[in-house]
């Protein structure tokens, strides 16, 4: 899937899933190289990424309000470092299911996720590109983001079995 993707937008491709605070990724670069595998040294911090604020914004409050308390880092002049902007930030995405950072962890780099939802209607994951110009690229990506999340998602459904309603004894 990161393959597709990176290869129809030519842009790096991203899915993670979150660890403690931070976000565990593997990541496909335009080009012949293979994507990555998840390693230990493969994390992001999760509020200035768009990969982050994917998995954040469905996550229990608790988890949300860890990093805040601990203070949100500047990573570039851009991060968004105030909660009430942080916490808004992920109600947006809550209601749009897109994540947008705009240069905030990455000087030249904006990036925009999509959540992955499990079987059970909670998020297990998001993907992200990386964008140089949101306003060209934006139509494309967000396109190729919905596919590819709304079909893992229907990967990630159809693995789980289903059992089929117990049979009602009819009172007659």
């Amino acid at each position: 899937m990161l393959e597709d993707l990176s290869a129809v937008t030519k842009t790096r491709a991203r899915l993670g899933v979150l660890t403690d605070l931070c976000v565990s990724y593997i990541e496909k670069r335009p080009g012949r190289d293979p994507a990555t595998s998840f390693t230990a040294r493969a994390t992001l911090p999760a509020p200035p990424t768009a990969l982050g604020r994917a998995l954040l914004a469905f996550s229990p409050p608790g988890t949300v309000e860890m990093p805040i308390l601990q203070g949100l880092r500047a990573y570039t002049p851009n991060t968004i470092t105030s909660p009430e902007r942080f916490r808004r930030a992920l109600a947006v995405t809550r209601l749009t299911r897109v994540a947008i950072t705009r240069e905030e962890f990455e000087l030249g780099i904006s990036a925009v996720a999509t959540p992955v939802f499990g079987p059970t209607g909670y998020v297990v994951a998001s993907l992200e590109l990386a964008v140089r110009d949101l306003h060209q690229d934006l139509p494309v990506v967000m396109t190729a983001l919905t596919v590819a999340a709304r079909s893992l998602s229907r990967e990630l459904d159809s693995r789980i079995p289903r059992t089929p309603p117990p049979h009602h004894q009819s009172l007659n």
